[in-house]
């Protein structure tokens, strides 16, 4: 991903600096563990869907970063390749945001962006499991009942998938996803 895209908030509940969207690289991933324990938890490593992440690199060209002028850290979005009978898929996550400026845009400027780069790229299908009344306004819905699963357990409710080209649930594989392994 080449452009780099400046917000500037229109003001909202937090005062949002001026930020761009970027490609992560690795100045971001020097402070991206410290980045993920303050915003999500230290012991994020023990939730379900990081099994899918441990024995392969998130995908570069989707992993974005919401940086200051300056070079702060304010957000981070990623996602990681997921096998399916049929193919490949996506498995989004974590997106995660500074707690102080949450709820100023700075999530779903990230969620746009790189959902729209991987619709690009060509992927049909991206799976995540986080609170469905946040994700659905990007597209997400159940999984479970259009036929995927997970082969850890998750609850069924935050387990969702999106497709991404707007094919029609019957013209894509269904299936459990599993981990990419070399």
């Amino acid at each position: 991903m080449t452009s780099t895209l400046s917000h500037t908030q229109p003001p909202a509940k937090v005062a949002v600096p001026s930020y761009s969207l970027v490609q992560q690289d690795g100045d971001h991933e020097l402070h991206l563990d410290a980045f993920l324990d303050q915003t999500i938890g230290a012991d994020r490593h023990k939730r379900p869907s990081y099994s899918y992440r441990n024995s392969v690199p998130a995908l570069g060209e989707l992993s974005l970063a919401a940086v200051c002028p300056d070079g702060r850290l304010l957000g981070s979005l990623r996602f990681w390749p997921v096998e399916l009978a049929g193919g490949r898929a996506l498995l989004l996550g974590p997106l995660a945001v500074d707690p102080t400026l949450q709820g100023g845009g700075i999530g779903r400027a990230l969620m746009e962006q790189g959902l729209h780069h991987a619709q690009k790229l060509g992927y049909e299908l991206c799976f995540l499991v986080g609170e469905p009344s946040y994700y659905a306004r990007f597209g997400f819905e159940a999984a479970v009942p259009k036929g995927y699963d997970m082969i850890v357990e998750v609850d069924a409710r935050k387990f969702q998938v999106m497709d991404l080209q707007k094919k029609g649930w019957e013209k894509l594989p269904v299936g459990t996803i599993y981990p990419v392994r070399d």
